[in-house]
């Protein structure tokens, strides 16, 4: 009940202070009603109070949808507030945390008047967290079990909210590309054909689910970075990521410690050497979500132009970057992300002193090998046990697709019925094969494989396409998310990237490709009308 009182109190004080900030608004409706109904509901969500002008005085002066506002999020709270009574030490203390983050929100906005920035920045660092709330929970081995609540949704959803009062306030329709769309939709149809053959359905609810998620997320991507302003904030929010991810996974080096609400690391199992496992808790997924973004920051420093304190900026991620990607361990990413390197230098014939760039590089790499020569040895030369693991698992994977070819064996069921194809031991050791496109013919079978390799060329295509614009940044941003979904593409050959976190780092990838492309073909339309 505090807690309740306080964060309504929170979001009246954000509320008025924005409204008397930008609109010089110092009564009205909401600044007279706010702290009273914020506490009977909850919560106030104060990112409504950004668009306190006229036409939203008229809308939410009815009563109804003004009661029903105040509880639906007072039940949200209430979920919340619920499951926290029973968190983990780590968890409260990260909660703690995070409230006093929200006890800063209101400083930020007086002086900066920008909440919605904080939004995306929370939106995109918070992708890479293992920080999720089981609002439902059930012991199972496979990719989901439960229905989660993270700071992605939250912040996606404070987000939405953001950009739909704006579409209504301009009289705007909402928009829906198909085209764009139509790929992300196949792969979803597929995950309600696979019920046919499903074991468990309720396993396979909870899958759709967490895809219906991702694919709103992909949606407001696509159609909210609808200017360059955005996509530029979102190109220096990702970089910023790559800088914290680095930073994290260098304490846990020094401190010998994955301080992380995952405290068993799979990949840790059997192995003597130390593996840092960043923010989300594995070495492999951790690797994987640097290893694909490292590549932007490279190719912005040969393709984008700017001052010598975006070149900083731009190295020092780089620098950062590399060094935590070697401490993560993980051979196959390591080698995915040369081969994405490789093909950009050469394939991009925009660059100038292409040699010297690719000597510099085989240099760069050179000496990462000579720092880290003992720890990249030692990699190389272990290993047998678990590669004759991963060659049993695929082995099963193939089995399961030639017993269930077109509609697979049921979306999230695969660790469910794979101890139907292979030994015992193996179930316990190693639950999924090691190959997101294995993983995805086993459970969704063919037509589920189609729409997922429609989706991924489709992101591609789109990337390809803004590299042929005349803006160096969509240029530059455009290089760097195709070859960041290539190196993502190569990985997930080697390994299954299928929680929520590999999911999210995916299709936000991809739904920046589609918005890139998106501004390059409104951009190129409006130069040809004028």
């Amino acid at each position: 009940m505090i807690l309740k009182i306080w964060l309504g109190v929170l979001g009246s004080y954000i509320s008025h202070l924005h409204c008397e900030k930008n609109y010089n608004v110092k009564e009205s409706f909401f600044l007279n009603n706010t702290i009273g109904k914020n506490i009977k509901s909850g919560i106030f969500p104060f990112w409504i109070g950004s668009f306190m002008n006229n036409p939203f005085q008229k809308i939410f002066s009815f009563r109804f949808f003004e009661w029903m506002l105040w509880s639906i999020f007072g039940i949200l709270l209430g979920i919340v507030i619920f499951r926290a009574s029973f968190l983990s030490i780590q968890w409260k203390m990260a909660v703690s945390i995070f409230l006093g983050l929200l006890l800063l929100a209101p400083v930020y906005q007086w002086i900066t008047g920008h909440i919605e920035k904080l939004l995306w920045f929370l939106f995109f660092a918070s992708i890479p967290l293992d920080f999720d709330i089981h609002l439902s929970y059930r012991e199972y081995v496979g990719t989901f079990n439960g229905l989660l609540l993270n700071l992605t949704d939250l912040s996606l959803l404070s987000l939405f909210l953001f950009w739909i009062f704006r579409r209504i306030a301009k009289r705007e329709s909402i928009p829906f590309s198909f085209p764009l769309m139509l790929p992300t939709l196949v792969f979803f149809l597929a995950h309600f054909t696979s019920l046919i053959y499903a074991e468990d359905i309720s396993l396979s609810i909870l899958s759709i689910v967490q895809i219906a998620k991702i694919l709103f997320l992909f949606w407001f991507l696509v159609h909210a970075m609808e200017d360059e302003a955005l996509l530029s904030l979102a190109w220096k929010f990702l970089v910023i990521c790559i800088i914290l991810e680095s930073l994290i996974c260098s304490l846990q080096f020094i401190t010998k410690t994955n301080f992380t609400t995952t405290m068993k690391i799979a990949e840790n199992y059997g192995e003597e050497v130390f593996r840092v496992g960043g923010t989300t808790g594995s070495p492999n997924v951790t690797a994987s979500y640097l290893g694909s973004l490292l590549v932007i920051p490279i190719i912005s420093l040969f393709v984008m132009k700017g001052k010598l304190q975006f070149k900083f900026f731009i190295f020092l991620s780089i620098v950062l970057g590399l060094f935590a990607f070697v401490l993560t361990q993980t051979r196959g990413a390591w080698i995915n992300f040369c081969i994405g390197l490789f093909l950009f230098f050469v394939f991009n014939r925009t660059i100038r002193h292409r040699g010297w760039i690719v000597l510099g590089f085989l240099v760069m790499l050179i000496g990462l090998v000579g720092i880290f020569h003992r720890v990249i040895f030692e990699r190389f030369s272990e290993g047998w046990d678990t590669l004759m693991y991963r060659l049993e698992l695929t082995k099963t994977a193939f089995a399961m697709i030639k017993t269930h070819p077109f509609l697979g064996v049921g979306a999230n069921n695969y660790a469910l019925v794979m101890s139907d194809y292979v030994p015992y031991f193996l179930t316990q050791e190693r639950w999924v094969v090691h190959n997101r496109y294995l993983l995805v013919a086993s459970e969704l079978g063919i037509f589920g494989l189609f729409g997922f390799l429609y989706f991924l060329g489709s992101a591609l295509y789109h990337a390809w396409k803004s590299t042929h614009s005349s803006n160096p940044f969509v240029v530059g941003f455009g290089n760097g998310v195709f070859y960041a979904l290539l190196v993502f593409m190569f990985q997930m050959m080697l390994e299954s990237l299928d929680g929520r976190i590999c999911d999210a780092h995916l299709w936000v990838l991809a739904g920046l490709a589609s918005a890139l492309s998106q501004f390059y073909r409104h951009t190129e339309s409006t130069k040809e009308m004028h």
